[in-house]
């Protein structure tokens, strides 16, 4: 194994002082303010995980400073620190253009879900949201898994996993409360949900395609912030039920789900025992049997780095799920998508934006 503990210390040590004190005093300067305050970003050199624009030149990607870019006319998302660099760059983006000027018209959209909450005042001078300010807020930023649980930050990826603290998580069991480190009623809780006096979810789930709903749903408060991180099994919910796998089926069934590319989610598998509730009929977690008593089991598959599509049929999966794919980023997706379409296997994905989806199709042609 090799050893990156220096290297993941000072990734650690720019987070918890640098980065995490900036936000912090940010916090502070913006909290008493009216309205919807803009904080000032900071880019945190050498951390990877600072907040701040960067110029979309492939071969620059220098810090953009606030309202001083070179936005693209025509789509005006895609931004640059020069004039020179909009020129070099315009022979790739010209392909993706249309797209982006798409997913631009679309942050309205994800403003008004953002603001269904009253926590969001996280948003910097050009209007993108920040989780890290709303994690700084409940002193919840942290690379340190042992003191903010689910919420720990960068304790993931291939090379990070080489390090001491990253092996004893997730892998220690924590209970519910270590994990979400939130008061008592904001955690979406599964276990108190066994206790006999517990008030359980309606079942069938009932609740429409907003936070609010499902947190009226859930029995949650809605100035608890879970949703930082339920949104995970809900996108899952979302991928199968696009794929036609509805929540109640007439006959209890196995359901199999392979889900591909995890990173983050390493640290908080738990939290897909929601799909419990979700899928009662259909899929180590049971719910309680006024909820469907349904099972989630998770197994992380160590054969192989990438997954591949077996040509054995009866080794293939009910459907496939990937989250913030980045299908047009990692050419390592190709097989997966060429083989799942070969072999008919449901695949539902989310990603970053619309424009990924155009990288793909031309990878694709290719």
């Amino acid at each position: 194994m090799i050893c990156l503990q220096p290297r993941y210390e000072l990734m650690a040590k720019n987070l918890e002082t640098t980065h995490r004190g900036y936000l912090q005093a940010e916090w502070d300067r913006i909290k008493g303010q009216p309205g919807t305050p803009r904080f000032q970003v900071m880019m945190t050199k050498g951390t990877g995980i600072g907040p701040g624009k960067q110029c979309s030149f492939t071969a620059c990607s220098k810090p953009v400073a606030e309202h001083k870019g070179k936005v693209c006319g025509a789509c005006r998302v895609v931004i640059y620190c020069s004039e020179a660099c909009q020129k070099e760059m315009w022979w790739e983006h010209k392909n993706s253009c249309a797209a982006s000027k798409r997913d631009g018209e679309l942050v309205p959209g994800y403003q008004a879900v953002v603001e269904q909450f009253p926590w969001t005042k996280a948003y910097d001078m050009d209007d993108d949201f920040h989780t890290e300010l709303i994690l700084v807020q409940h002193g919840l930023l942290s690379m340190d898994r042992e003191q903010v649980g689910y919420w720990a930050k960068g304790v993931r990826g291939n090379e990070q996993m080489g390090t001491v603290d990253a092996l004893r998580a997730p892998w220690r069991v924590l209970s519910e409360e270590e994990g979400w480190r939130l008061p008592k009623d904001h955690i979406p809780s599964l276990v108190r949900l066994h206790e006999p006096d517990a008030v359980c979810p309606t079942f069938p789930p009932t609740f429409g395609e907003s936070w609010t709903s499902y947190y009226e749903w859930r029995g949650l408060p809605i100035d608890s912030i879970a949703a930082l991180l339920l949104h995970w099994p809900l996108a899952v919910n979302a991928c199968l039920k696009e794929l036609g796998f509805v929540s109640v089926a007439e006959e209890r069934r196995k359901l199999t789900v392979f889900y591909l590319g995890a990173r983050d989610e390493i640290t908080f598998i738990p939290i897909f025992g929601e799909l419990a509730l979700l899928f009662p009929n259909n899929l180590v977690y049971t719910s309680p049997t006024r909820c469907g008593a349904g099972p989630v089991r998770v197994f992380l598959d160590s054969k192989s780095e990438y997954y591949r599509p077996s040509r054995n049929t009866s080794e293939h999966p009910d459907a496939l799920v990937a989250l913030n794919a980045g299908l047009g980023s990692f050419r390592s997706w190709m097989p997966v998508i060429v083989l799942a379409a070969e072999f008919s296997i449901p695949f539902a994905v989310t990603d970053y934006s619309e424009s990924c989806a155009v990288q793909l199709r031309l990878d694709v042609m290719e």
